[in-house]
C-alpha cells in the first residue's frame, strides 16, 4: 500500500537516507556538488526551508518501506515576481524503478506547487 507523506521541520530526518543514496550515486560523475559539511547543512537549509513554508518535502512509502523521495521549493521569480516551482531532489530507490514511484512523486509535488500558485 502507498502512503505518501508531507515532512516537517520535526520529520525531516526521515529523508536523510534518500540524500545519502543520492549524494553517493551523483557524487560519482559530479564530486563537486557535494562538499562537506554534508548532512549537517542539508538538514538545516531544508528545516528551515520547511519552517519558511517556501518548499515541501515529500517521502514515498510503499508497505511500511519508503521508497523515495522529491524535495523542491516555491519561490518568486527575481525578474517579475511570479512564482516559480523549483524540484531539488528527486530520488527513488533502484528496486522501486519502473513502479510508478518517481511519477507519484512528480505529481505531489506539482499538485502542492500548483495549489499554491
Amino acid at each position: 500500500m502507498l502512503t505518501m507523506h508531507a515532512l516537517t521541520p520535526e520529520t525531516i530526518e526521515r529523508s536523510l537516507p534518500f540524500y545519502e543514496a543520492f549524494r553517493r550515486d551523483i557524487a560519482v560523475p559530479y564530486p563537486q556538488l557535494f562538499r562537506e559539511p554534508g548532512s549537517d547543512h542539508y538538514l538545516s537549509a531544508w528545516r528551515a526551508i520547511l519552517q519558511m513554508k517556501m518548499g515541501a518535502v515529500f517521502v514515498l512509502e510503499d508497505d511500511g518501506r519508503d521508497v523515495g523521495t522529491i524535495l523542491g521549493t516555491l519561490t518568486p521569480d527575481l525578474f517579475d515576481g511570479a512564482l516559480v516551482a523549483t524540484e531539488h531532489a528527486w530520488y527513488v530507490h533502484p528496486e522501486a524503478t519502473g513502479s510508478g514511484a518517481g511519477r507519484i512523486l512528480l505529481n505531489v509535488f506539482e499538485n502542492w506547487a500548483r495549489s499554491r500558485g
